[in-house]
């Protein structure tokens, strides 16, 4: 049993790295394992919450009753409770007799049946983070042998929890990595790699479905001046407040993006020229209201054959309109 348990532990590691387990299945498998050596007929994985609550992930006493997901209050002075306070190990003989833990703390009864109960605390980054506890049916079932197993059972939970809040710490650098690269840091439109991607898609959605997608694109009338005059902070607010009105005016399936300095691309899918202008008008309405003016234009992207050819086509335009603006 000593030597057999930790390598079917392993073999739960190596189901870890394969897949995504969460803490019902890895405890679903130790149970198992457990109850197979019919070393435990109860296991539960309790964690701490800031709030000071246990949450039970995991929580089955014998196989017909499932407790997963059980809380106990933070003033409930039960056996597990005391494990984490004290963030000591605990072995309980006889739940009966042994019943109270002094300080306030009582081991639960279940059907006044003597049980033999033990409890691990979590401890990792030098906290206590819960509780593993162990039961069985009977007084005095655990034998100094079957406790080293449990301890080495509870290190093992121990090692899964970190390697849990790694899995999650990389999937949130993950996401704010791929924020970084698909967002505009100063004004939170999405970035012109972005755009390209977005563009290349609606295209050829275009052409399958003949369907209209409408570019306006746009630029801030006198930004050079805004930023000479008033300073670039404020420049910089005038960016963010365009992009905030954008998205106040468009649809969750519509598209902002920066495409450089103070130009700005709207995609809008699956709809026509007509409609988009009627967007674009409500858009430079609402910011005429807070001073800022823009210049548009209007572009319907389905006769266009490549990327390319549309990335040239607004780029032309956008430099025509600069060269109006200048000229007037």
């Amino acid at each position: 049993m000593e030597t057999q348990i930790p390598r079917e532990l392993s073999n739960i590691v190596e189901d870890m790295l394969r897949e995504s387990s969460d803490l019902y299945n890895i405890g679903e498998k130790i149970r198992k394992i457990l109850y197979g050596y019919n070393i435990s007929d109860s296991f539960g994985i309790g964690l701490l919450r800031q709030n000071g609550e246990l949450y039970f992930p995991y929580f089955k006493i014998l196989e017909s009753d499932d407790r997963s997901g059980m809380i106990l209050k933070r003033d409930e002075k039960t056996f597990c409770r005391y494990v984490v306070d004290k963030g000591i190990k605990l072995y309980v003989k006889n739940s009966v007799t042994d019943e109270d833990l002094g300080e306030g703390y009582k081991v639960r009864r279940m059907r006044d049946e003597v049980r033999s109960v033990y409890g691990v605390p979590i401890i990792f980054h030098g906290l206590t983070r819960g509780v593993i506890l162990f039961e069985k049916q009977g007084e005095n079932q655990f034998s100094n042998t079957t406790l080293d197993v449990f301890d080495k059972i509870a290190q093992f939970i121990s090692l899964s929890l970190r390697f849990i809040d790694i899995l999650e710490e990389l999937e949130d650098e993950k996401k704010k990595l791929f924020e970084i690269l698909i967002k505009d840091y100063l004004t939170g439109a999405y970035s012109r790699l972005f755009l390209e991607q977005f563009l290349e898609k609606e295209l050829s959605k275009c052409k399958r479905t003949k369907d209209k997608t409408t570019v306006v694109f746009l630029d801030v009338n006198e930004f050079k001046k805004i930023n000479d005059v008033y300073g670039h902070v404020y420049g910089d607010n005038v960016l963010k407040t365009l992009v905030e009105v954008v998205n106040k005016n468009i649809r969750l399936m519509d598209v902002v993006a920066r495409y450089g300095g103070d130009e700005f691309v709207i995609v809008l899918p699956e709809t026509e020229p007509e409609s988009a202008q009627v967007v674009i008008e409500r858009i430079v309405k609402v910011l005429k209201e807070m001073n800022i003016s823009i210049s548009y234009g209007v572009l319907e992207i389905s006769e266009y054959a490549s990327i390319e050819d549309l990335y040239k086509e607004v780029d032309k335009r956008m430099y025509e309109m600069k060269n109006k603006k200048e000229g007037e």
